[in-house]
């Protein structure tokens, strides 16, 4: 997406309109208590279970939502999400989000075990969007990684639906705008 918004701000004459990004859950600062990598694939689902919905004593996730892990895991290798969080992306994924023109919006989950949660690393991650025309980051408090598995999902998804209401209506709006001024 962070590639795929970049490219898109380069190109003179885009095909697609692409309005705003949405994301959660990234970073540049690891979780102090960050959970390692497990060593071999028998302890994944376990390790994702952490990882995605949070310390169990803290209960951030509804038991369906627990329950539904195992039929939403998909085959990805411990190479590909060492590599995602750790490996190479981190050191070019910059060179993209520099780039980027249109809206962001952002969350940063209170209680991610990859990521610091805290309202600094959503500032610090705002600097990472310079051209962006807006930036609206936020501190999801008693939120796990997957914040759309936990009791927060409702909240969140609704304000993703309004930021995206509010910048393609916008999107919209310049493009009319435009098209009467030739």
């Amino acid at each position: 997406m962070i590639i795929a918004a970049a490219l898109h701000a380069q190109d003179s004459s885009p095909v697609y309109p692409l309005a705003g990004i949405i994301f959660s859950g990234w970073g540049i600062r690891p979780a102090p208590d960050n959970i390692p990598f497990p060593k071999d694939a028998s302890e994944k689902l376990t390790w994702k279970r952490l990882i995605m919905c949070g310390k169990p004593e803290l209960d951030l996730v509804p038991r369906e939502a627990l329950d539904a892990l195992v039929p939403q895991d998909q085959h990805m290798t411990l190479a590909e999400v060492h590599e995602a969080h750790t490996g190479v992306w981190q050191s070019y994924w910059r060179s993209y989000s520099d780039e980027i023109t249109i809206p962001v919006m952002f969350g940063q989950p209170e209680h991610d075990l990859f990521w610091e949660g805290t309202i600094g690393h959503v500032k610090e991650i705002e600097m990472c969007f310079p051209k962006s025309e807006r930036f609206d980051g936020s501190l999801v408090l008693n939120a796990p990684h997957a914040i759309e598995w936990s009791y927060c999902a409702a909240g969140w998804y609704a304000r993703c639906f309004g930021f995206a209401l509010e910048v393609t209506t916008s999107h919209a709006l310049r493009r009319r705008t435009a098209q009467l001024g030739k």
